[in-house]
């Protein structure tokens, strides 16, 4: 994790500096500072390419974190070989030493520096293309299990048709895998809201959008205009400009009672951009949304979010046992196992339709059953990529100063109920958190959590009475996710003593 390797080698640089050691002479103060300001300069960096993905920029953090944890350990070595008493005779040596190695590692970061100044530029350009969208070819396809959902299809559709005439919002939230898209297809498709609405129309906006493109989709949804001038207008504004569809669009949703689904929607601003084409007449119109982030479910002024809940144990195994048997009920030999598989998939229905497709092709032996019932999440993990796809887009997304608390959790044992204030203040010694204007570092701490929290990456397990969170954990098949990521990018390293 470059970001948060960056930031613990920023945290020791400027200590350092203030320190008033009287062995860091001027010059090596001087070389200190240099090397801070080119560690501040790449964070930037990184900050702008948050959302950046490609191998030149992955192999380039590598190299950023490897360097990072060098040029702290030379820096924290030089300081504790001082400071010892059996060092006073080699004193010269050592700093000649450590000079010579500082010199070699704030030129190895330099380099780093100018390889970022010949990629940044490029970055920027494509940060000013318009994105392209590209609709969910299985967004309305397919006929996907709702079992453990009718509980959930009952309330929204009761918020859909209640008797409220004013224009409302109904969010599904809930972190990735827990059948989000999947409800609302169902809703999408019942027979009373097909009978209920006049106009139903579906999108699916993802994090790369374009604007003009979601509009021609709701169009493309809403049933035609056979008048060809109707269709060279909507072809007109689409080569004119974005302002022209967004009037088209509330045209033909003008004095109809509509219901829009804007399906993985990750970003605000979109709401803010479609705000203007949906008509508020008073006659019960209703948009429905699901994302990930709870900001994002409670934009609208009036709007309902409905919180997505784990499968129970029954619930878990009938969807597990329709995918793998095809029928309600575990043959005699494999029922053990089997519950066992499904009490640890912990309630996620993606996890749990995961491993049974998996198992589907697998020996249905006890045997080799048990085996992967021992070690259920690094299985689902490492054998389906829809499964690992969809909980990485949620870490990818996350900003680089959150990436490296995210994985930091992971060091904590798995269900362990972590207490928030010891957890700030590991953050806190980590250097991972950065204090923010008037703010204290600890508020910042907080802040950075209930970001967490609300992009369904971490779950609150205890609130105090003023709703302040007091513990926290990770559902198993996150946490994994983070040792996983943690490992792969040597994360952990020294600090990779997991707590038992």
């Amino acid at each position: 994790m470059a970001f948060a390797a960056l930031l613990s080698l920023m945290h020791v640089l400027e200590q350092n500096i203030q320190q008033k050691y009287t062995f860091l002479n001027r010059p090596v103060k001087k070389q200190i500072a240099s090397l801070l300001k080119k560690v501040i300069s790449l964070q930037d960096f990184l900050e702008k390419c948050s959302q950046q993905s490609s191998e030149t920029i992955e192999s380039l953090e590598n190299h950023i974190r490897d360097a990072a944890h060098l040029a702290e350990d030379i820096v924290e070595s030089y300081i504790v070989d001082r400071l010892l008493p059996e060092s006073a005779s080699n004193r010269d040596k050592i700093l000649i030493m450590f000079c010579s190695n500082l010199e070699k590692v704030n030129e190895e970061i330099g380099s780093l520096l100018k390889q970022v100044v010949k990629i940044v530029i490029n970055v920027v350009l494509e940060d000013q293309q318009p994105r392209t969208w590209m609709p969910s070819k299985t967004a309305l396809g397919g006929n996907r299990l709702i079992v453990g959902l009718d509980n959930d299809l009952m309330e929204i559709k009761t918020q859909l048709v209640s008797r409220s005439s004013h224009l409302e919002t109904v969010s599904v939230v809930g972190m990735g895998g827990m059948g989000k898209t999947t409800l609302a297809k169902k809703v999408y498709d019942d027979a009373l809201i097909q009978y209920h609405f006049h106009i139903r129309a579906w999108v699916t906006v993802s994090q790369e959008y374009s604007v003009q493109e979601i509009i021609l989709s709701l169009l493309d949804s809403i049933p035609k205009n056979t008048d060809k001038m109707h269709e060279k207008e909507t072809h007109t504004m689409h080569e004119e400009n974005t302002e022209g569809l967004k009037e088209l669009l509330y045209k033909s949703l003008k004095g109809k009672r509509y219901l829009i689904v804007m399906d993985d929607v990750w970003d605000d601003k979109i709401l803010d951009e479609l705000q203007r084409p949906f008509p508020n007449d008073k006659n019960g119109s209703r948009i429905m949304l699901t994302t990930r982030l709870e900001q994002v479910g409670l934009y609208y002024p009036k709007s309902c979010p409905h919180h997505m809940h784990f499968l129970n144990e029954d619930e878990s195994c009938s969807l597990f046992c329709e995918k793998v048997f095809g029928e309600n009920s575990f043959p005699p030999e494999l029922e053990t196992v089997a519950k066992n598989i499904c009490r640890n998939c912990r309630g996620i229905p993606l996890s749990i339709v995961v491993i049974a497709g998996f198992l589907s092709k697998a020996n249905r032996t006890h045997h080799e059953w048990e085996k992967i019932a021992e070690s259920i999440s690094s299985t689902i993990t490492s054998n389906d990529e829809q499964c690992s796809g969809v909980l990485y887009l949620s870490y990818n997304n996350l900003p680089r100063h959150l990436k490296g608390c995210y994985l930091y959790m992971g060091i904590f044992p798995e269900d362990f109920d972590i207490p928030v204030s010891l957890l700030f203040k590991l953050w806190i010694a980590e250097g991972f958190v950065k204090s923010m204007g008037s703010k204290t570092i600890e508020d910042a701490a907080e802040e950075y959590l209930l970001h967490l929290v609300q992009r369904s990456l971490v779950m609150v397990s205890k609130e105090s009475s003023r709703g302040k969170i007091k513990t926290c954990k990770l559902h198993d098949l996150l946490r994994n996710l983070c040792t996983n990521e943690a490992r792969r990018g040597n994360f952990f390293m020294s600090a990779a003593m997991e707590l038992h």
